[in-house]
């Protein structure tokens, strides 16, 4: 696909990407909302901030699952994605306004894990409708696609911050907002919380932005019965593709121009990069506040500062990644990203302990550049293989793994060893996500872009074509 089509199917492309966008964005906030709410929550249960923390936990077991079905469901039901993703949103508003309501944490648990889910069959869902929509001209879609969660993670501290309760210790005359109240059993209510109305606005916007994919997918159907072959959902080289049987959707050859050794190797290696990177955001995403206040003596608020520095420079370095790929080839961004990453934890580790000024900066950078890996790997790994939703599947679980061993063992090695341990943690996985990088890069120089090799089989394809009909005329001329 050198050209988008037609400028009708190139705007019908930029609207629905720009949906997925707001895909995203509803994503962050109602997987991040837990976060700023967490002291809410302990009130309104009347419990401590461990039995919260661990209802909070279902969410991620959720995703794995989540992700896990929709991987099969999006590579079988391939003209279904729009259903699959409308379906979840609407689940996830669901279990989103219903949690501020329960007095039990079982039963919050169970609302944590169907969010998760959720959010795990949007994410594959989501991510093969992009890919599907751009094939080779997925990086800037991709990145900018990514860059929505960072904006909702962002927007939602933010909005909820009004409504949460305002509190005293008892021994104490300072008033406290929650999202600083550590973990003190007693405490005076001086504003009553009102979280409810943030998870009411949340799920609003999760709604409202599920609604659009049941038109889409009703127009899509209107089509086939139509029997039009045109579909402007999915670009030209993709309309001939069936649904994969089960054993096509395990074979990794069959994503990889029926080459199983190609196709395996890549697998293993996305798997390993994305254990690598989706770690190493968590592990600094989770631990900056505390390395700050116990190291550097940070207090609470510019520690809370720190970690939105973070988050804001990870969503902008994905705004900045969307506008690169457009000049800068997928193979060489890669590279690029991975080396700067590299560099920049570098420099962090050296120098983030000496004055509170580094560590602001070196935060900044880090954010800066850790971010747009995530969707540039899936783009450039897509011009070498099919990234279908069986694939999106096992990237999400690489992350996933990634996200709970880093988080473990930087949690027990920041007790044993202390806050500068964090730095080493940090340094050796970005050591990991840029060999990795390098070897994607290397291996994928020595095949061309798939994309080429099909133009030039359906190229072939069409003289066969031109032909036999050309024979045929002659026949019945004669």
């Amino acid at each position: 696909m050198d050209q988008i089509e037609n400028k009708d199917d190139l705007w019908f492309r930029r609207g629905k990407t720009l949906l997925l966008i707001m895909l995203w964005v509803s994503t962050g906030m109602y997987i991040e909302i837990a976060g700023p709410t967490l002291l809410d929550m302990k009130l309104l249960l009347h419990t401590n901030l461990e039995s919260i923390a661990g209802s909070v936990s279902g969410r991620g077991a959720g995703a794995l699952l989540g992700a896990f079905v929709s991987g099969i469901l999006v590579d079988r039901f391939s003209d279904w994605k729009d259903l699959i993703t409308g379906i979840s949103q609407l689940g996830a508003a669901l279990s989103i306004i219903m949690m501020p309501f329960v007095r039990d944490t079982g039963f919050l648990w169970l609302l944590f894990f169907a969010s998760g889910a959720a959010a795990g069959m949007t994410s594959v869902a989501g991510q093969s409708a992009a890919l599907e929509l751009w094939e080779e001209h997925a990086a800037s879609p991709m990145h900018a696609l990514h860059m929505g969660f960072g904006i909702g993670a962002l927007l939602v501290p933010i909005m909820v911050n009004p409504f949460l309760a305002k509190f005293v210790e008892y021994n104490t005359t300072d008033k406290v907002n929650s999202s600083n109240f550590q973990n003190h059993d007693s405490v005076i209510i001086l504003e009553k919380s009102q979280v409810h109305v943030a998870y009411l606005i949340v799920s609003t916007v999760t709604f409202c932005i599920g609604l659009p994919f049941f038109i889409y997918q009703y127009l899509h159907i209107r089509q086939r019965r139509q029997n039009q072959y045109s579909r402007l959902d999915i670009s030209v080289s993709r309309r001939k593709i069936k649904p994969r049987t089960f054993k096509e959707m395990i074979n990794p050859g069959s994503y990889a121009g029926g080459s199983v050794c190609y196709g395996t190797l890549m697998l293993i290696l996305l798997f390993i990069f994305y254990f690598n990177l989706v770690g190493a955001e968590q592990l600094f995403g989770n631990f900056v506040r505390s390395f700050s206040v116990d190291e550097l003596k940070f207090d609470k608020d510019s520690a809370s500062y720190l970690n939105m520095l973070f988050w804001a420079s990870f969503a902008f370095g994905r705004f900045v990644g969307s506008i690169a790929s457009k000049y800068i080839s997928q193979r060489t961004l890669f590279a690029v990203e991975a080396t700067l990453n590299l560099i920049s934890v570098t420099l962090l580790d050296i120098f983030s302990t000496r004055s509170m000024t580094l560590l602001w900066f070196f935060t900044a950078t880090n954010g800066l550049f850790i971010a747009p890996l995530y969707p540039a790997g899936i783009s450039y790994g897509n011009i070498q293989i099919e990234i279908t939703g069986i694939w999106v599947m096992m990237i999400i679980f690489g992350g996933g793994f990634g996200d709970m061993t880093y988080t473990w063992t930087s949690g027990h090695v920041y007790s044993l060893f202390g806050p500068r341990s964090l730095l080493y943690v940090l340094q050796f996985s970005a050591i990991c996500i840029f060999i990795i990088a390098m070897v994607i890069v290397s291996v994928g120089s020595s095949r061309k872009s798939r994309f080429i090799v099909h133009v030039k089989v359906e190229e072939l394809r069409q003289i066969d074509t031109d032909q036999a009909s050309d024979e045929d005329e002659t026949e019945l001329n004669s």
